[in-house]
């Protein structure tokens, strides 16, 4: 026990006449909530962040799709050969990215142009989101420098 519990303690015990077990049922009920209340403090600001990154990253990648779509097809095979091919985003080749979206695009609720269709209430109760870190590309990457060794 903490020395405030301890001390809450006492003062239940006064109030209880003795029965020490209901004065420590309260203490670890009281415990519990605040554990429960940091625990979604912490879940909902991780949600946060991550959708944050998200949104950045495939508002980039749905704006390089709606360029394409407005392209004429001669120009669209040099887009993707010198555009989409080489460049990179936070070290990583564009297209791996989009490979990576692509691939998750069901779990992520997103439509053809990496529009979010999924509402964020299903988002934050998916378990998708709280993984996304450690499936990202960086990570998947580490994972792999791991499994080499």
């Amino acid at each position: 026990m903490l020395s405030s519990d301890k001390e809450i303690y006492k003062i239940l015990i006064k109030l209880f006449n003795g029965h020490g077990d209901i004065s420590k049922l309260i203490i670890n009920y009281k415990n519990n909530m605040i554990t429960e209340e940091i625990k979604t403090d912490y879940i909902e600001r991780h949600f946060h962040n991550w959708l944050n990154y998200d949104l950045l990253l495939r508002h980039f990648l749905g704006d390089i799709v709606l360029r394409y779509i407005r392209m004429n097809e001669c120009d669209k095979v040099d887009y993707i050969i010198e555009f989409i091919s080489n460049y990179t985003y936070n070290g990583y080749l564009l297209n791996d990215v989009f490979n990576y979206y692509d691939d998750n695009r069901f779990e992520l609720g997103l439509g053809p142009s990496y529009i979010r269709e999924k509402s964020l209430n299903k988002s934050f109760n998916s378990k998708w989101w709280k993984t996304t870190e450690k499936n990202s590309l960086p990570w998947r990457d580490i994972h792999a420098d791991i499994n080499y060794i």
